[in-house]
């Protein structure tokens, strides 16, 4: 009887799914014969065909920057951890968070002296992978990097291949379009993104910290998180801003769809099956709408999502794997959201903030060190919005005291009950 309600439900999903194809293209069908929306299917394929000898090596190239970059990040995220990643979708979007701290710190220090440049940036990856290699192989940290069972498994995860294929038809617009075309085709990213991570790739250097190598924006709009991770990776291509940033919509893609899948998971009831439902909601989304754009608006979103996550684990009492309290994960991944996009940063901020009030005893403790670290690094950024023209070393200098900050209240919060008690008295 239990087999045949199984069998029910998993038609059931394959037959939404089915629907759902079948929606998408009567749609396609539907703009083809559309004055405003038309829709050639035959000019769109020779659209991206006329530029894949430019887009598709660049896409490559992104790829693969990408992936040291992340490889280095994630080696950071293991040793801020007492035990191996328990999913694939926390060790990736760890390594995002580390990797934009790690680049806005090496925006902070090398580039006030010109020596923001491919060779160090390289040397600087490789050579954390290879110190988290060897530590591996020692066994100083307990192998494997991340014990989550097997990876084909995490990655299906879905009851139905059709609901799945229906998430993947959906997502695959962004990657189409990152394809067609060599720059984002949206006229702010260019001042607003492609300036200063072309200004990095062409000079090595970004001096004072409110310089925003556009004539036609202000400081407030500067984003040095941005800048960092995406001068980074325009810088170790040596391609230039404009085509980085395009090339950067599929590893951008990934990273929002590991955030929503990880978000939806962490709220929803344990071991639901959701994560191709999470995909095709959040495809509803404004933040969806702009993944071909690889701003700073959907940038930031795995950051978001990752700190959001960790702070639904707490209110579900799950076990604090992190060598100095989640509070500083949570502060660590909203920092790095608030250098991202000041905006989004602050509000997922005042998110758990208001989440802790309405649930003190399980989450202020937890959000009060996320408060405090992500504060205390986002200084900088704040300064700089406000139109204070500080020289580029403040930077490098204050993100390691902030950190320390942090994780020394995370510490100090995990290991003294007292202290977590009179911050649920005050909270209440």
């Amino acid at each position: 009887m239990q087999g045949r309600v199984r069998d029910r439900d998993a038609v059931a999903l394959d037959l939404v799914g089915v629907v759902g194809l079948t929606a998408f293209l009567l749609g396609l069908t539907w703009l083809q014969g559309s004055a405003k929306l038309g829709f050639d299917s035959g000019k769109a394929l020779e659209g991206i065909l006329s530029q894949l000898s430019v887009t598709l090596p660049a896409a490559i190239l992104v790829l693969a920057a990408s992936a040291l970059e992340l490889a280095a990040g994630v080696v950071l995220a293991r040793a801020a951890r007492r035990q191996p990643f328990d999913s694939y979708a926390d060790a990736f979007l760890a390594a995002m968070v580390a990797a934009v701290l790690k680049d806005t710190l090496l925006l902070g220090s090398v580039a006030a002296f010109g020596l923001f440049v491919q060779p160090i940036l390289i040397v600087a990856d490789v050579a954390l992978v290879g110190a988290g290699l060897w530590l591996l192989a020692s066994h100083r940290w307990r192998p494997p990097l991340i014990d989550a069972g097997s990876w084909r498994r995490a990655l299906v995860g879905n009851p139905s291949m059709a609901i799945a294929v229906l998430a993947a038809v959906v997502w695959i617009g962004p990657i189409l379009l990152q394809l067609a075309s060599p720059v984002v085709p949206f006229v702010d990213v260019l001042p607003n993104y492609v300036g200063p991570v072309e200004h990095l790739r062409t000079f090595g250097w970004f001096s004072p910290l409110d310089a925003t190598q556009s004539p036609i924006i202000g400081p407030s709009r500067t984003v040095l998180g941005y800048d960092g991770l995406m001068g980074a990776i325009a810088t170790i291509t040596n391609l230039s801003g404009g085509l980085a940033i395009a090339g950067f919509i599929l590893p951008q893609t990934l990273l929002v769809a590991a955030g929503a899948r990880r978000l939806a998971g962490s709220i929803s009831p344990a071991n639901a099956p959701i994560g191709a439902w999470a995909l095709l909601a959040f495809a509803l989304t404004q933040p969806f709408a702009r993944l071909a754009d690889a701003r700073g608006t959907v940038v930031v979103v795995p950051l978001v999502c990752f700190g959001l996550a960790l702070a639904a684990d707490a209110l579900h009492g799950k076990p604090d794997s992190w060598r100095f309290g989640r509070g500083t994960a949570i502060g660590l991944a909203f920092a790095a959201a608030t250098l991202v996009h000041p905006v989004i940063g602050f509000f997922a901020i005042a998110t758990v903030t208001i989440a802790a009030l309405l649930r003190p005893s399980e989450l202020a403790p937890t959000a009060f060190v996320a408060t405090l670290t992500a504060g205390v690094l986002a200084i900088p950024q704040a300064a700089t919005m406000a139109g204070l023209s500080l020289p580029t070393l403040v930077l490098g200098a204050w993100l390691p005291i902030a950190g320390a900050i942090g994780a020394g209240t995370g510490a100090l919060v995990d290991r003294r009950a007292a202290f977590a008690n009179g911050l649920v008295h005050l909270a209440r």
